[in-house]
């Protein structure tokens, strides 16, 4: 480094004037933590605010935060389902895996049932699940507009609930699960046949059809077989369960499975 070279830099690092400006490291500002904190490289470096480890530690804290976030109206139980995940694979079989996934993309698709007897194993709800977190991961900057509004309000909500719902007839308002259901950007029912009584049966059958109205989708899992499906719901019901096209109706078949004394 020649004179000029080092005057210059001389100058840099004490701002003209003769006095360092150069802050000395700063310890790190995690209680009890004697590290000094990590420099925040730049054009002039300077001290950050914490060490290099609690550094890293904060950016993972905020990155599970935003994850919580955004996946927090998924189960948590579910929010390791993926469509291609093994857990999904090895109870779902392919058909029904496929057709979700083709019924997840069409955009004239309102409604998509998964329905299979309670009871079987079938991976319903996993297969439910696995739409959802599909949904969501896919939902990035640059993602299509569908699947940004898709993931904007996600809400998963058990039928029984949804059923059990009280209207105030003095007020005439409706109870706040069933706005926030019918305003979700995409819902999940999970469950449907558990709800009870007329009120039960008509509160979920507004959900429904409110939704398919306002061309809402709407992933609705059931552990009945179709033939009791069709002897539980009225032909309102039925249409906005499987009619197509804005209705699809998938039979959730699982994996074999090895029967217990090993024989196929």
């Amino acid at each position: 480094m020649n004179v000029n070279h080092a005057l210059a830099e001389l100058s840099r690092l004490t701002g003209g004037d003769g006095r360092v400006t150069v802050a000395r490291p700063r310890v790190c500002a995690e209680p009890g933590c004697p590290q000094p904190a990590a420099v925040v490289p730049g054009p002039k470096p300077v001290p950050g605010t914490f060490c290099a480890a609690h550094a890293q530690a904060a950016v993972e804290g905020a990155q599970k935060a935003a994850a919580a976030e955004r996946y927090g109206h998924v189960p948590p139980a579910f929010r390791g389902w993926r469509l291609a995940s093994r857990g999904v694979t090895s109870m779902v079989a392919a058909g029904p895996i496929r057709a979700a996934r083709e019924a997840l993309g069409k955009a004239d698709v309102d409604v998509i049932l998964l329905f299979a007897e309670e009871g079987s194993g079938a991976g319903k709800t996993a297969l439910a699940a696995a739409m959802a977190n599909t949904v969501l991961d896919m939902a990035v900057p640059g993602a299509h507009p569908r699947i940004l509004e898709m993931a904007k309000r996600l809400r998963w909500v058990d039928a029984i609930d949804l059923g059990s719902a009280q209207r105030d007839s003095k007020l005439g308002g409706e109870p706040p699960i069933l706005v926030e259901a019918i305003g979700a950007s995409l819902l999940v029912i999970d469950e449907l046949g558990r709800e009870t009584g007329e009120q039960g049966l008509q509160n979920v059958f507004e959900v429904i059809n409110k939704r398919h109205q306002r061309q809402l989708k709407t992933v609705v899992t059931c552990g009945l077989s179709w033939e009791k499906i069709t002897k539980r719901y009225d032909q309102a019901m039925i249409r906005r369960l499987n009619g197509a096209p804005q209705a699809i109706a998938i039979d959730v078949v699982s994996v074999p499975r090895p029967a217990a004394n090993g024989e196929p």
